[in-house]
């Protein structure tokens, strides 16, 4: 809304998907964009499980080869994102802390990373209010 309060034309929140993108993209051109058809990107996670395969691979069209190279990818990344919160923590940074697990909220949500999403997100939220003993009550959470 500040956005579009600012003069966008248009706007499209994270984690894009690309029905709505497109829709955005047909908004502005003045046409009709027909939706994608329905299937995984379609699919809403309900908050449940840990890991939602179909969150990303709708993103990626079906394409196996690069799910699963984006999800080596965040394997590979995400014990260091949770590292760098963890120093943050430490080092009483709140404002690292709120950065840090938006950060990492953001990373699981694009993969469809459910539960990591949830803890980093009352991370997030625990930064903001200055509450340090609470977010460090959730790193155990988070780790698992």
């Amino acid at each position: 809304e500040l956005c579009l309060e600012k003069g966008m034309d248009d706007y499209v929140s994270k984690p894009i998907q690309p029905k709505d993108l497109q829709e955005a993209i047909g908004r502005q051109l003045g046409k009709v964009v027909l939706p994608q058809q329905e299937g995984p990107s379609a699919a809403v996670a309900d908050g449940k499980e840990v890991f939602d395969k179909r969150i990303l691979l709708g993103r990626l069209d079906g394409d196996e080869e690069l799910f699963k190279e984006i999800v080596k990818t965040f394997l590979d990344d995400a014990p260091l994102q949770v590292e760098k919160l963890k120093q943050t923590l430490m080092e009483e940074n709140l404002n690292q802390l709120e950065k840090q697990a938006h950060s990492l909220k953001g990373a699981a949500m694009n993969i469809g990373g459910n539960a990591l999403q949830a803890i980093a997100f009352e991370v997030e939220l625990s930064g903001k209010k200055g509450d340090l003993k609470r977010a460090q009550g959730l790193i155990p959470r988070l780790e698992k």
